[in-house]
C-alpha cells in the first residue's frame, strides 16, 4: 500500500508532485515548482509564477527558491534569489546570533567585535541613485556626514 501524504518522505517512496517545467530546472522537496530555466526550488509548497522565459538565461527570472509554505492554498517562500544577483527573504533576518531575531526586527544583528557599516558614497553618488526611498540612510564622504532621505530630500542626521 503507498504510504499517505502525511508519511511521504519525498525521495524514492512515492512520488511526490514536485514540477521542474523550464529548461535544466530541478525541484525538490513536497509539492515544488521551478519554471525558469536552471532555477533550483527546495522545500515545501513554494509559490508559482510565470518567468519570462522558460528556455534562457533572464536577469528578471528566479534562481533559487526555498519554499516554506504549508499547503495547497498557503503558498509561500522564505528564500528566492534572482538571476540578477537580487533576493529576497520574507521573515527576520539575524546575523552574528545562533538563535532567531527579535519578533519586532526585521533585522538584528549582534557583535561584540564590530559595528553597522552604512553605505559610503560621495554627494554625486548619493545622487545618482534612482528613485531613492524615504528611509533611505548613508555616509556622504563629501561632507562626512551621515544623511537619510526624508520627503523627498537628503537630511543631514546628527
Amino acid at each position: 500500500t503507498p504510504l499517505g501524504e502525511d508519511e511521504l518522505t519525498g525521495v524514492g517512496i512515492w512520488p511526490v508532485p514536485n514540477e521542474a517545467s523550464g529548461n535544466y530546472s530541478t525541484a525538490f522537496g513536497r509539492f515544488t515548482t521551478a519554471h525558469s530555466m536552471s532555477e533550483v526550488t527546495i522545500g515545501h509548497h513554494n509559490t508559482s509564477y510565470t518567468p519570462v522565459d522558460v528556455s534562457s538565461w533572464n536577469l528578471t527570472d528566479r534562481l533559487f527558491v526555498i519554499g516554506n509554505g504549508t499547503g495547497h492554498s498557503a503558498k509561500s517562500d522564505a528564500l528566492i534569489v534572482y538571476k540578477n544577483g537580487n533576493a529576497g527573504l520574507n521573515g527576520n533576518l539575524a546575523i552574528g546570533k545562533s538563535t532567531a531575531p527579535d519578533a519586532s526586527s526585521a533585522l538584528e544583528v549582534s557583535s561584540t567585535t564590530g559595528g553597522l557599516l552604512m553605505p559610503r558614497m560621495t554627494t554625486t553618488e548619493r545622487d545618482a541613485i534612482s528613485s531613492p526611498a524615504d528611509g533611505l540612510m548613508i555616509y556622504n564622504t563629501t561632507t562626512g556626514k551621515f544623511e537619510g532621505r526624508a520627503s523627498g530630500a537628503w537630511v543631514q542626521l546628527h
